[in-house]
Parts: C-alpha cells; structure tokens; sequence
C-alpha cells in the first residue's frame, strides 16, 4: 500500500455538509466522488486518487477563478 502521509482520507455527504454550514455556503453540489476523483490547483493535480490508474478523464467539473 502506497504512503498517503498528508493527504486526506475524504469524507461522507453528512461531514461535507456540516462543512458547507460551518463555512456558511448558501449553494453546494457534490460531484463524481470515487476512487478516481481529482483536484487540480493552477494546473498541478494536488490531490492523491487511490484508483490504481490514477484520475480519469470526465467531462464536468468546477472552475473557480479570482
């Protein structure tokens, strides 16, 4: 098993959204949430998926710009 020292292990829909509440988000959605999920910052995957390939291409996702 690969060392995922630092990264987070997630969380279930319940945890998520007590975070969305605590952060006062008014709008929330959940996407595509599995093993091959991955999240990007300034081009760089900075996420671990645990999918033995790595990410998967999937046509939908969020951009959020300054």
């Amino acid at each position: 098993m690969e060392d995922n020292l630092g990264y987070s292990i997630g969380t279930n829909l319940l945890e998520l959204q007590n975070i969305f509440e605590r952060y006062g988000a008014y709008n929330a959605a959940n996407l595509d949430g599995g093993y091959s999920t991955g999240m990007c910052f300034e081009g760089e995957l900075i996420s671990k998926p645990s999918e033995i390939l790595g990410e998967r291409y999937l046509p939908n996702a969020f951009i959020v710009e300054k």
